[in-house]
């Protein structure tokens, strides 16, 4: 039977998709591209303007683009429930793939028997658990760990993922399994305190703040933003290109 792979991001789907090549499997892959780590949850599967406003605001694209990807977004999880097949959600624990595996629950919750997880490993012992760094070998092996989510957990999933909606917060955290919300105040201060007086590239300081804080969103199109919000309240200063970053003068 074909299955409907979902993963997170581009790189999880090219990996998911070279290892599909490889087994002759024509299985199709849903890609989510949106990180629901941060920004408004509020009305993300009913009305896609506040998140696209956020979004707007960190990648400094057009209003309506923005608003047309989320949408679509949402759109491929509600056509889940009439297309054919059975669904996987391929997550790993942090926090992003735990919020999309509760995300497809909820739109799943009609037909909570259809949804199937595989559980992603660690390339290697202490390294975080990510499909896009998985040999093929390992993805190939994986697709014989195919496991259905229990009805009582799926409802579970889709209630905790309305509930964490309700939750307005710039910033989500997985520690202990339990969800945590946060604001932007922690991510600023890592980034301040990465600044120094000659010019680092946005790409650097989030590389800095990722790799010392594993479990805080920290990647580049955020880190510079926040960049450009700590150069608004003078906290830094920010190249006029926007690439790079360094303590405000004086």
């Amino acid at each position: 039977m074909n299955m409907i792979h979902i993963v997170n991001g581009d790189a999880a789907a090219g990996a998911l998709h070279a290892a599909l090549d490889v087994a002759a499997r024509n299985d199709r892959i849903v890609v989510s591209r949106d990180d629901l780590a941060v920004g408004p949850l509020r009305t993300i599967d009913d009305s896609v303007a506040p998140r696209a406003a956020f979004w707007q605001r960190v990648r400094g694209e057009r209003f309506d683009t923005v608003a047309q990807d989320l949408s679509a977004a949402t759109d491929s999880l509600r056509q889940l429930v009439g297309e054919e097949g059975e669904i996987v959600v391929w997550h790993g624990p942090n926090v992003s793939d735990q919020l999309l595996l509760r995300r497809v629950a909820f739109h799943l919750r009609g037909v909570p028997h259809r949804l199937n997880e595989v559980v992603v490993p660690a390339a290697e012992p202490g390294a975080d658990a990510c499909l896009a760094t998985c040999s093929l070998a390992t993805i190939a092996a994986l697709f014989a760990s195919v496991s259905p989510v229990s009805l009582l957990r799926g409802g579970r999933l889709a209630l905790e993922w309305q509930a964490l909606k309700q939750v307005d917060c710039d910033v989500r955290r997985l520690r202990d399994n339990h969800f945590e919300a946060e604001n932007f105040g922690e991510l600023d201060s890592l980034i301040v305190q990465k600044l120094t007086d000659d010019w680092r590239s946005c790409t650097d300081i989030a590389g800095a703040v990722d790799g010392a804080h594993a479990d805080l969103p920290a990647w580049d199109l955020l880190v510079a933003w926040r960049c450009r919000a700590l150069a608004q309240n003078g906290q830094a200063s920010v190249a006029p290109d926007g690439s790079a970053v360094r303590l405000p003068p004086g």
